[in-house]
């Protein structure tokens, strides 16, 4: 004679197989959701400008290995803010945008080889 429980387990054990599956979904919906939206947030925020504010001590053409055994034309300038000199490798020729001992305004994104600038404000 069989357990009258043995109908109940198998039932049981179908609810649970069910449950399990709705809830590996859900959270599989969710981690998959979160993930895309953690993407798109994060690109959002990084910021990859930068600013330098200075008057223009130096300005200099020249053209250095980019990495893939060719070169790249870039221009070597330098800024002085408040009394420190800093100098920044801007890519391509910009000498005619930073005239000397005039301060400037320049936002750019850094690169692996020089900057790209956004823009340049002589004041």
């Amino acid at each position: 004679m069989a357990h009258p429980s043995t109908p109940q387990i198998k039932v049981v054990l179908k609810v649970r197989a069910v449950k399990s599956t709705v809830v590996s979904a859900f959270v599989g919906s969710l981690l998959f959701c979160s993930l895309g939206c953690g993407v798109f947030f994060i690109s959002g925020a990084i910021q990859t400008g930068s600013t330098i504010h200075g008057s223009v001590t130096s300005v200099t053409v020249s053209s250095v290995m980019n990495g893939t055994g060719g070169t790249t034309q870039v221009t070597f300038v330098t800024f002085l803010q408040n009394a420190v000199p800093t100098t920044v490798d801007f890519c391509g020729n910009q000498a005619p945008q930073f005239p000397l001992s005039r301060t400037v305004n320049v936002n750019f994104n850094p690169g692996q080889f020089c900057a790209v600038i956004v823009t340049v404000v002589v004041l």
